[in-house]
């Protein structure tokens, strides 16, 4: 990752691992394995406040990628699981006991989210920020204040209104810095990124700098993911009620899904350095292999970023690279009450209106391009919810629909 062209064997290293899985393990990425610490640290005690002061950092409805989100399948778990609790008796009510809050409500995975650092200011305005950011303002202002720019560019939030987050139960009330952490962490990933797809031009046949040229007011966003241990199996109480199960069954940790971007860099403490041995009863990563079949992630080399494509890129090579279904499973029930896992997924996205057409050296004879010229905005999260949300969809609705989008993009490529 030293900004060097890339070698033949590398390309053709990275062409094969896309256009079979489109998941490939990096290493010699350069990132401080102490900022990734730091940071998953202080997402942890952000998630574990009381889900009263969570709640303060959603932001509409939880569906602009920032601040505090649930999935809305999560959203009616936790609504069953209250039930199913308060039709406990008050004595195995009192057996609750568990020191991750998320845990007692239920939660099975819950995210915090930001955009770019230097371009989505806080306190509900954007800012133009003259932070020494990698993207600072590069593009025109009416790109940023027109209203889709404004939806792209929304304000970050951050806990405790500045910087930091008060670890709960702490005896010292120790102070974790989460919006300056996420913010450097976010840069270093951005620069991986970019190294990423000028890698990836060479190997497609393009020049190396293909891609830069939508990237320069690229709105990709990062999240500190939570899925928090589970109360499934404790003798007495009525978790085992066979709606709430088959609810949990259904809904997963994270349901199968792929990306809407170009690549996700996704970092976890099932494999940094010196973290324990993943288990496969823990539950965790999933892909889907073109036979059909769920597979673990296992074996990322410790401290690696695992890259996976997102639809974006899929288009860029006219369904030649992959974007994979992927989930996260549960834990087994008798493991479940100790089963935390967090993870940190950097997602990157053009210009929100870059025309998405397949490079040249995708088009083969006998298949032409799968579609027309697309803009980025009508194939990434944000830019589809809002079209569905002005619809008059419920945030609910415009999830699902969101999601089924992507999965006929990519049923097409298939083809």
């Amino acid at each position: 990752m030293r900004g060097e062209p890339p070698d033949a064997q590398l390309c053709a290293d990275i062409a094969a691992a896309n256009e079979s899985t489109g998941f490939f393990a990096l290493t010699g990425h350069g990132v401080d394995m102490n900022l990734v610490r730091t940071c998953l640290s202080a997402g942890a005690a952000f998630f574990d406040l009381d889900q009263e002061e969570k709640a303060k950092y959603v932001v509409q409805n939880m569906t602009m990628g920032r601040g505090y989100e649930i999935s809305p399948e999560h959203q009616d778990y936790m609504a069953l699981f209250t039930k199913v609790v308060m039709m406990s008796s008050e004595q195995e009510r009192a057996g609750l006991g568990h020191p991750e809050g998320s845990t007692r409500h239920g939660i099975l995975s819950e995210r915090f989210m930001c955009g770019p650092p230097s371009i989505c200011g806080t306190d509900l305005s954007i800012s133009s920020s003259s932070s020494s950011s990698s993207q600072s303002r590069r593009r025109e202002p009416e790109y940023y204040d027109s209203d889709l720019g404004k939806a792209f560019f929304g304000p970050n939030v951050w806990p405790c209104g500045s910087s930091a987050v008060v670890a709960p139960g702490s005896a010292s009330r120790a102070v974790i810095p989460l919006r300056s952490n996420m913010e450097a962490l976010y840069e270093e990933l951005d620069r991986v990124a970019r190294v990423i797809l000028r890698v990836f031009a060479v190997t497609l046949g393009e020049a190396e700098d293909f891609f830069d040229r939508v990237v320069d007011g690229h709105h990709s966003n990062m999240q500190v993911a939570n899925y928090p241990s589970q109360l499934c199996a404790r003798p007495g109480l009525d978790y085992n009620n066979d709606e709430l199960a088959r609810q949990r069954d259904l809904v997963l940790r994270k349901k199968a899904h792929v990306d809407s971007g170009t690549i996700t860099l996704l970092m976890a403490d099932d494999w940094m350095p010196g973290s324990s041995t993943w288990r496969r009863e823990l539950g965790g990563l999933q892909l889907e292999t073109r036979e059909g079949v769920w597979v673990d992630v296992v074996d990322v080399p410790p401290g690696a970023i695992l890259v996976n494509l997102g639809t974006l890129m899929s288009v860029y090579t006219n369904g030649r690279w992959k974007s994979t279904l992927h989930r996260v499973v549960h834990p087994q029930p008798a493991v479940a009450e100790d089963s935390r896992r967090l993870s940190i997924a950097y997602f990157h996205k053009t210009d929100y209106d870059a025309s998405i057409t397949p490079v040249s050296s995708c088009i083969r004879q006998g298949k032409p391009p799968m579609f027309e010229a697309l803009k980025a905005s009508d194939l990434t999260r944000q830019g589809i919810m809002r079209r569905l949300l002005v619809e008059g969809l419920s945030a609910s609705e415009a999830s699902n629909r969101y999601h089924e989008v992507l999965q006929r993009i990519r049923e097409a490529q298939q083809e």
